[in-house]
C-alpha cells in the first residue's frame, strides 16, 4: 500500500487538477448582480477571485465566508473575504502539492507555468479522492487502470501524455504543449468541453469520448485507424 501511495504521488499535479478553461472565477470588477448569478449558478465552496482575467489573480474566496456576510445584512463584498492563495508550480508531484496544502489554511492550490499564468487549480480533497480511489482499484482487482481488447484501449483521462506514448508507441504525438494528460489532448483537439461521443482522429489513431464525469473527462477510447479509412480521409 505504502509503495502504491509513493507511485501515485510521485504523478505530475496536472494531471488531477481542473484546467483554467474549466475554473469558475470572480471578477472582483464584477457588480453584485454578476457575482451572485455566477454564485447561484456555480455553488461552490471556494472561488478564485481575479481582475479582469483570470491571469490576474487577487486570491481566493471561501463560499461560506461570503454566505455569512449576506446572511448578516452585509453586501456582497469581495475584497473583505479575499484571502492569500497557495500557489504550485506546474511540475510539482502530488505528494508535494499535498504537503504544502497541510501547511495552508485553505486547501485548495492554485497551479501555474512558468511565467505565472494559471493552469488550473486542484484541491486537497481531488489529490486523496484519487489515491484512495486508485487504492481501492488496485486492492478490488488486478486490471490494470488501462484496458487493452483487441487492439483498442479504453484509457482514463488522467493517463499522461508520456505514457499514452509508452502505450501507442507512437513518438509523433505533440510535445511541448500547454497540457500534461490525454483529457487535455482531447480538449485540445476538440477546443470544447465533450459530452461524450465526440470522435477525432490523430497520427493513425481513432480517439472517441467514451465517458463523462461532470465536466471532467473520464474515459477515452483509442484504436488504431485502418490503412484504408486514413487514404479515404
Amino acid at each position: 500500500m505504502i509503495r502504491s501511495v509513493l507511485h501515485l504521488g510521485e504523478r505530475p499535479i496536472p494531471v488531477l487538477m481542473t484546467p483554467r478553461m474549466e475554473i469558475v472565477w470572480l471578477d472582483i470588477e464584477a457588480d453584485a448582480q454578476q457575482l451572485r448569478q455566477t454564485l447561484q449558478q456555480h455553488p461552490y465552496s471556494r472561488y478564485l477571485v481575479c481582475r479582469g482575467e483570470l491571469d490576474d489573480l487577487q486570491g481566493v474566496v471561501q463560499g461560506r465566508d461570503l454566505l455569512a456576510g449576506v446572511l448578516a445584512g452585509e453586501p456582497l463584498n469581495l475584497t473583505a473575504a479575499l484571502r492569500e492563495p497557495l500557489i504550485v508550480h506546474e511540475g510539482m508531484n502530488i505528494l508535494q502539492v499535498l504537503e504544502q496544502m497541510r501547511q495552508h489554511p485553505i486547501p485548495l492550490a492554485v497551479v501555474v507555468d512558468e511565467y505565472g499564468g494559471v493552469e488550473g487549480i486542484v484541491t486537497a480533497s481531488d489529490v486523496l479522492a484519487s489515491i484512495a480511489g486508485d487504492l481501492a482499484d488496485t486492492a478490488s482487482t488486478d486490471t490494470p487502470s488501462v484496458q487493452e481488447q483487441d487492439g483498442v484501449w479504453l484509457l482514463d483521462g488522467s493517463l499522461s501524455m508520456d505514457e499514452l506514448r509508452d502505450l501507442l508507441r507512437c513518438e509523433n504525438l505533440p510535445r511541448d504543449v500547454d497540457y500534461h494528460t490525454l483529457a487535455g489532448l482531447v480538449l485540445n483537439q476538440l477546443g470544447e468541453v465533450p459530452s461524450g461521443g465526440e470522435l477525432f482522429t490523430l497520427e493513425g489513431y481513432q480517439f472517441e469520448v467514451v465517458h463523462m464525469n461532470g465536466h471532467r473527462i473520464h474515459q477515452v477510447r483509442v484504436c488504431r485507424v485502418a490503412e484504408s479509412e486514413k487514404s479515404q480521409g
